[in-house]
Order: structure tokens, then C-alpha cells, then sequence
């Protein structure tokens, strides 16, 4: 083994997890992740019983990159 991590198992696919894959994947780094209900990156925080509903809070004070508040805005 080199000591260089090839390849990550990522338990729950919520939005942590859905944003370590891709963070992993912007570093070349492979990642699978295993959820449980095969819904990824809803998660208990940004999921909702209501199909109308896209978010749960307003897009400019969401973000997924610390310092770049405007990336969920188009």
C-alpha cells in the first residue's frame, strides 16, 4: 500500500454525503456511497413530504462552498 487514499465508502447519502463524494471527486479521489433509502443527498435537513418544494430555505443563503454564497443563485 502506497498510503494514498484510491478509494472511499461514503455510508449516507444525504447532503453531507453526497457533497464528501463530490469533494473527493474534485480531488481524483473514487468514492461509493451506500444509502439505505437510494435517495441521494436529500437527507433529513433538505428533505420534505411535499413534491412542489425544491428547497427549504431561500437559494442565496444556501451554499455548498464556504465563501461562495451565490452558487445555488442562477
Amino acid at each position: 500500500m502506497t498510503g494514498i487514499i484510491q478509494h472511499v465508502v461514503i455510508v449516507g447519502g444525504g447532503f453531507s454525503g453526497a457533497m464528501l463524494a463530490a469533494r473527493l471527486a474534485e480531488a481524483g479521489v473514487a468514492a461509493t456511497v451506500i444509502d439505505r433509502t437510494g435517495t441521494f443527498g436529500l437527507g433529513v435537513a433538505y428533505s420534505t413530504p411535499f413534491e412542489g418544494h425544491l428547497l427549504n430555505v431561500r437559494s442565496n443563503r444556501m451554499t455548498a462552498v464556504e465563501g461562495c454564497p451565490d452558487d445555488f443563485v442562477t
